[in-house]
């Protein structure tokens, strides 16, 4: 299972799968940002399109 790291406004995104199954964790960087509401989420087709509903995911959180 592969699996990258990368930073968006402020949150550490975990991203790791293979082929079509492939999913997600989004944890802030820093205590003053809120929490996700769920830990994972999967079923995601790509690596690109988990990234993509990360940062969505957090765009929501952050902007409601």
């Amino acid at each position: 299972m592969r699996s990258i790291r990368s930073v968006y406004r402020g949150f550490a995104i975990y991203v790791s799968g293979g082929n079509s199954a492939w999913s997600f964790r989004a944890e802030p960087i820093t205590a003053d940002l809120p929490i996700l509401t769920r830990s994972v989420f999967e079923g995601h087709a790509s690596r690109g399109a988990a990234l993509r509903t990360a940062k969505r995911e957090i765009d929501h959180l952050l902007l409601g």
